[in-house]
């Protein structure tokens, strides 16, 4: 078995908060591209799924969303982010 640290994960946005939160705060693709230095474009992609964000990208979705809330409390990482574990094709893989 792999441990922990070797495992290797995808990370995703979570299309559905980040929608609600846009929706929440009255702002569009457009101002969330401002606030993470990308394009709408490559945002949009991100909330559909069809791209992933790296850990700069990352640093900076949370910091766009910092102070906001949901109706389970405070927003978390985990609200934000969808992980997916990705075998490496290894024996250990069944």
């Amino acid at each position: 078995r792999r441990s922990a640290l070797e495992m290797k994960v995808k990370v995703y946005l979570n299309e559905e908060t980040v929608k609600t939160l846009l929706a929440r705060k009255n702002v569009d693709y457009t101002w969330f591209a401002e606030k993470i230095g990308s394009s709408p474009t490559f945002v949009r992609r991100l909330v559909n799924g069809f791209a992933r964000p790296g850990p700069k990208i990352r640093k900076k979705i949370v910091a766009a969303f910092s102070g906001s809330s949901l109706r389970s409390g405070r927003l978390k990482w985990d609200d934000l982010f969808t992980t997916v574990a990705v075998g490496t094709g290894g024996a250990d893989d069944v």
